[in-house]
């Protein structure tokens, strides 16, 4: 319980140190492809941070080594942690490595389930992901995802670009208030179409595509005195085409194919 209560403790105390340092963050998360899945973890996403560089590398490096006690506790498996520094350069931003590989042995049904999560989440070869610092005041971290996804992260940060605002979400950025805290995307059909794809290398009937790059649903959040503001846009050509799939997926499911004469 010491043990434990040490853990824990250390884990709280980066995690507040993390969050005092932080001004500012966005953050992206990949649907991998369906040919991906059971090869590479469904947790794939890129963070661009603002704040001081310094202090939240520092806790971060605290908070992954406090998560190797957690996983002991949580399910029995025995996570080694790993941090290589200067382990890569893109774009000429030197990138920090860190991994968590699970080594236990699960015995118990609870184990096994545990070590079946991590291994959807991150992958058979665990966690693996990048962070660097880009000045006194900005940093990025990474999981899961390619050198070219890096790159054009570490590009956009840069230049303080913001790719999500652009392209198909320019269309609904229109209908949220342009004032705000936050504002988040969620590419509905990008996840559609992975969903669709895993289905048909199961062997389900299918056959189904979305149209690439429909707008996404979008949602922006401010804060009007003591009173926090929601506001939500949802596209309708987005949901047409979601419809559209659904009803031909339902079809393609109906003896017969859903065609006219099928038994």
């Amino acid at each position: 319980p010491d043990k434990e209560g040490k853990a824990i403790a250390a884990y709280l105390s980066s995690a507040k140190s993390y969050i005092e340092s932080v001004k500012q963050m966005n953050f992206g998360i990949v649907a991998p492809p369906a040919a991906a899945l059971g090869k590479e973890g469904f947790l794939q996403g890129v963070v661009v941070i603002n704040g001081d560089s310094a202090k939240m590398v520092a806790a971060q490096k605290n908070m992954i080594a406090s998560e190797a006690e957690f996983m002991k506790m949580a399910g029995g498996l025995d996570m080694k942690i790993g941090y290589n520094p200067a382990a890569k350069t893109v774009d000429g931003v030197s990138l920090d490595q860190f991994t968590a590989t699970f080594n236990g042995q699960p015995q118990t049904p609870q184990e096994q389930q545990m070590m079946m999560l991590m291994t959807m989440m991150y992958g058979p070869n665990g966690l693996s992901g990048y962070t660097g610092v880009l000045g006194a005041d900005k940093m990025i971290s990474a999981m899961g995802v390619n050198d070219d996804v890096l790159a054009a992260t570490i590009k956009a940060s840069k230049n303080n670009e913001d790719p999500l605002g652009k392209g198909v979400s320019a269309k609904v950025n229109a209908a949220l208030p342009q004032n705000r805290l936050a504002v988040y995307y969620l590419q509905i059909d990008t996840i559609a179409s992975t969903i669709l794809d895993v289905m048909a290398a199961k062997g389900v009937p299918g056959g189904v595509k979305l149209p690439p790059n429909l707008p996404p649903l979008a949602g922006a959040v401010d804060v009007e005195g003591s009173a926090v503001r929601l506001d939500g846009h949802i596209p309708p050509q987005t949901v047409e085409k979601l419809i559209s799939a659904g009803l031909q997926a339902w079809m393609q499911q109906m003896p017969g194919g859903g065609q006219p004469g099928g038994l």
